[in-house]
């Protein structure tokens, strides 16, 4: 990794700064480009114990850069700490407008004289873009496609159990009905049976078939979002993305009071809950939840948290959250 040593006195007085040398670049760097830098007040090793460094910059075509991660306190008692350079830094070709390092120390904050960046062209690589670089924005945006990532292949995951266990049902009701078809055959070719055995060879037909339709009933009430609408106005002039989750026993619901039922405190883990989304206007939407799910309670916002709906029933609760997206 490439490194230069830079020298800055806090209190920016032109008479205390040592020489510095200019940071070069070139157009596509980042990573392995750093710099150790050693900060005093009067001469004397300035204290960085708390301090958080940050490096700030406008780049040569005006794109600004801020970059909260990149430094680390090495030697806070000699004012020692090092920064490597993102390759957002290095996206744009000439001299920076502007560059420095920001000392933070919760809500106080010092910074260094300026230094000077020149970013050398690179007329191989092409398509690498100069953009405004807020790191603290990108880790945001990261973690909100993580999650995305991760609901969408839960749901996924979901829609695949379900479809599994509509052809196992299926599947049995086909053996079923080939099973009597070979019956009805053998009435056909006077194969008689006595009425004693006849009755319960179609009791134990029947058995069977009217399982599997109670269980392909249950599953499309649990699974199939039909059968139970919420109605939503939330004067977001806009369509909110809708997830609905499903919990129980949460704080507050137990009904012998707090912490009552043994092993549930908090409640039990949420689940998704499949739903269809018919938005009304930009204003008001309808959430068509399984049957499973239907109640008389009515459905009621958050006091605590934007975009939060809750349909309650009892220990019972649907979540019904509404991103802005």
């Amino acid at each position: 990794m490439a490194n230069q040593e830079l020298v800055f006195d806090i209190t920016k007085s032109p008479q205390l700064q040592p020489k510095q040398q200019a940071i070069y670049g070139r157009v596509g760097d980042g990573g392995l480009k750093g710099v150790t830098i050693k900060v005093t007040s009067n001469n004397e090793d300035y204290n960085l114990t708390g301090m958080h460094p940050i490096f700030e910059g406008v780049k040569p075509d005006g794109t600004k850069i801020i970059d909260t991660n990149g430094g680390t306190i090495i030697d806070p008692q000699g004012g020692i700490f090092r920064y490597v350079f993102p390759s957002a830094a290095f996206s744009a070709k000439g001299e920076y407008q502007q560059a420095f390092f920001k000392l933070m120390r919760d809500s106080l904050t010092d910074s260094t004289v300026e230094l000077s960046i020149y970013v050398e062209p690179n007329k191989v690589e092409m398509g690498i873009n100069s953009t405004h670089y807020l790191s603290e924005y990108e880790q945001l945006i990261q973690q909100l496609e993580d999650k995305t990532t991760q609901f969408e292949n839960d749901l996924r995951q979901q829609d695949e159990q379900w479809k599994q266990s509509i052809a196992d049902a299926l599947k049995k009701m086909d053996d079923l009905a080939t099973k009597e078809d070979e019956l009805e055959k053998r009435l056909d070719g006077n194969d008689f049976v006595t009425h004693e055995e006849l009755s319960k060879g179609l009791e134990a037909f029947g058995k069977p078939i009217n399982e599997s339709l109670e269980k392909i009933n249950q599953l499309m009430d649990r699974y199939l979002p039909v059968g139970f609408d919420v109605s939503i106005t939330h004067n977001y002039n806009m369509t909110p993305r809708v997830v609905v989750k499903h919990y129980t026993y949460a704080i507050d619901t137990e009904p012998k009071g707090f912490d009552s039922e043994k092993g549930k405190f908090g409640g039990t883990p949420s689940q998704l809950v499949p739903c269809e989304v018919t938005y009304t206007d930009y204003n008001s939407l309808v959430v068509t939840l399984p049957a499973v799910y239907k109640r008389q309670t009515a459905v009621v916002k958050s006091k605590h948290y934007e975009g939060i709906w809750y349909v309650p029933d009892g220990t019972d609760v649907l979540k019904i959250e509404l991103k802005k997206e």
